[in-house]
């Protein structure tokens, strides 16, 4: 006696359906995860070439000197660097506010 056989083919949802938009949305996203944004141009300042400083948003102490957490404009959080006082000196503006901020915070949570 033969037995009858036969091959079933088995294909991914995807090819079946050939969705335009979900083609396009991966063509995209494909694009966008191979071409991923240019950092920033970083900006003449005394003949030096600098980044702009977005925000300041945390402070520690290493070996007794103050270190800022530094969030560049342009920039990514996984970029952010702590940086000295001394590398800060064309934003002490920023600096001050930061610390008038940090103090003010510190002195809620010391009442608390």
């Amino acid at each position: 006696m033969v037995v009858p056989t036969f091959v079933r083919t088995v294909k991914h949802i995807y090819i079946l359906i050939r969705n335009p938009i979900s083609s396009l949305t991966n063509r995209i996203l494909n694009f966008l995860y191979h071409h991923p944004p240019s950092p920033p141009q970083p900006v003449v300042i005394e003949g030096k070439e600098e980044l702009k400083v977005e925000k300041i948003m945390n402070k520690r102490q290493v070996r007794g000197r103050d270190k800022y957490l530094v969030r560049w404009k342009g920039c990514t959080v996984e970029e952010d660097t702590w940086e000295s006082k001394d590398n800060l000196k064309n934003t002490s503006n920023l600096v001050e506010e930061f610390e008038k901020e940090y103090r003010r915070t510190e002195e809620e949570e010391a009442r608390q």
